[in-house]
């Protein structure tokens, strides 16, 4: 059944991958800050909105039935100074949308959290039953939003997704680009405590396939979206220079504070019923070989 889904952060990266999905069998409607970000798409309307500021809802449309808030501030790495910001993007923006939600009778909420709210332990996985308290600015303004979703159980179904290090092709500035960037360039990669922190990467692919599933939740779920994997820093050092027959430079470092983030993925498996199906040695080669092909 055709669905009219409203998405802010439809133009980074999981969005347009998750946009590309959704506008075959849904009426789309993407909400971007600037004009140069809009592609063409029959199935696709475009509302200009800068999430940063107090939202003019007088553009959007009366008669949505599930709105996917994935936006966030692009400033997210930079406190103090850009702490307005960030708040503004990660939290308010989130509470405007959940009211007008509730005041044009929406079906469902999804809202994009990150495993970075979880304080991170060694060894251990990371379940969404976790005592929760942020270790950042960012990984707050994420938390409070979450709790603010809280309030509007009443109202619509609420699925809160908390993604771990999702990766893929034509991604850019995140860790496992950085990771191929070091390698390929012979920048020595941080690694603290012998092998580097562990954690749980998703493939782009199954990230996506885990959001469209979650469209069908009810109630009010947390559920973390991450690998079936567990690999260290190092391990993905290794995997990227083994693809690129290249060997990673390696810059070791004690760290007695650096902890693990690794997801505990059963509510995962068993509510949206998927496991992740991409390997990260072959999200890996497909990372490598696809962006190399968007590149030439």
């Amino acid at each position: 059944m055709t669905k009219r889904i409203l998405i802010t952060g439809g133009t980074g990266y999981l969005g347009k991958h998750l946009v590309k999905r959704l506008v075959k069998d849904n009426e789309v409607f993407c909400i971007t800050r600037t004009k140069n970000k809009i592609y063409k798409n029959n199935n696709i309307k475009w509302i200009l909105c800068d999430l940063s500021k107090k939202i003019d809802f007088k553009d959007f449309p009366k008669d949505i039935d599930i709105i996917i808030h994935l936006a966030q501030s692009r400033k997210y790495k930079q406190f103090p100074d850009e702490a307005l910001d960030i708040f503004s993007v990660n939290t308010y923006s989130t509470l405007q949308l959940l009211d007008y939600g509730r005041r044009i009778g929406i079906e469902r909420f999804i809202y994009a959290s990150t495993g970075g709210v979880y304080t991170p332990k060694n060894d251990e996985r990371l379940r969404e039953t976790e005592y929760i308290t942020p270790i950042n600015f960012y990984a707050l303004s994420k938390f409070t939003s979450e709790q603010l979703a809280k309030f509007y159980t009443g109202y619509f179904d609420i699925a809160i997704l908390r993604y771990f290090f999702v990766y893929g092709p034509g991604q850019k500035g995140m860790l496992i680009p950085n990771l191929i960037e070091s390698v390929q360039t012979g920048k020595p990669i941080i690694i603290y405590n012998k092998n580097g922190i562990k954690i749980t990467p998703i493939y782009i692919d199954d990230a996506v396939e885990a959001t469209i599933r979650a469209l069908n939740v009810q109630g009010y779920e947390i559920i973390n979206i991450g690998g079936k994997e567990i690999v260290s820093i190092k391990d993905i050092a290794e995997i990227i220079g083994n693809i690129l027959r290249k060997k990673p430079v390696y810059e070791f470092r004690d760290d007695p504070t650096a902890r693990d983030y690794i997801a505990d993925i059963t509510k995962m498996q068993e509510l949206l019923k998927y496991t992740p199906k991409v390997s990260i040695e072959e999200g890996l080669k497909r990372t490598i070989h696809e962006s190399s092909t968007l590149s030439n």
